[in-house]
């Protein structure tokens, strides 16, 4: 059994390890002189999409981000998780996920973005969670939306994997004496949301940000709402308040 656990967690750092080895060797090619920072965080509740991948209890979180502005991005994001124990998908303890990301400068201040993300579910089980997304996005200045597709979400359902899709538009107002408010609008669609017994779902958040030194601190009231099949038109909302203090570190 042991044996087994560690077999399966090897596999995951040789699949997070070969990402980032080809990720590597295009920033190489490339030429481009990246900046490396990394973010701790610690929140009192780990939010993908309006959902909790915490089961509403606190995560430590690890963003490790080399970016050449304008021209490339590789980062490494890690989470302590809790979806609890699951036929299928056993009871995985921590989400990895790499993420590589071409950029271009279009124009004054906006950047076209397109890249590829995994998400790595383990310790404990945790494979049929795994997915992986391709993104295309446009930010300029305090606005960016991105469009997320993954041809085989997450297929703990009913066995089987789906495609989805999911929009994403941020808004950021400039900075006031360290003081930011951030807003939030998300959409999921796609087969795996009408395979599940739903239909598309709406996540939204607003939250005040607040940065000082190297720390930042934030608050979020976060909604998601979605419309189920069965019984028709029944409407599902969930509400959750989340509190997040980060500290980033630049490395040279």
């Amino acid at each position: 059994m042991h044996y087994c656990k560690y077999r399966t967690f090897a596999a995951t750092i040789q699949r997070v390890g070969c990402c980032f080895c080809l990720c590597a060797s295009y920033s190489v090619c490339a030429g481009a002189e990246p900046a490396i920072a990394i973010v701790t965080t610690a929140t009192s509740d780990y939010d993908f999409r309006g959902e909790t991948q915490t089961g509403g209890e606190p995560a430590m979180q690890v963003t490790l981000d080399a970016v050449a502005e304008g021209s490339w991005h590789l980062g490494m994001f890690a989470s302590n998780v809790n979806f609890g124990r699951q036929p299928v998908g056993g009871n995985p303890q921590l989400e990895i996920s790499p993420v590589a990301e071409l950029m271009r400068e279009v124009g004054h201040e906006t950047t076209v973005t397109l890249g590829a993300l995994y998400y790595l579910y383990t310790v404990n089980g945790g494979a049929p969670y795994d997915f992986g997304e391709l993104e295309v996005g446009v930010a300029r200045s305090w606005f960016a939306t991105t469009l997320f597709f993954t041809p085989a979400y997450d297929g703990r359902a009913n066995g089987r994997r789906h495609s989805a899709q999911y929009w994403s538009t941020d808004f950021t107002v400039p900075p006031w004496r360290g003081l930011s408010l951030v807003a939030h609008l998300g959409y999921s669609w796609g087969p795996y949301w009408r395979a599940v017994g739903g239909a598309p779902a709406v996540d939204c958040s607003v939250g005040v940000s607040y940065s000082f030194h190297k720390f930042d601190l934030k608050l979020q009231q976060i909604l998601r709402t979605s419309i189920l099949q069965n019984p028709a038109t029944g409407l599902v909302a969930t509400s959750r308040t989340i509190i997040s203090v980060s500290r980033s570190l630049s490395v040279h």
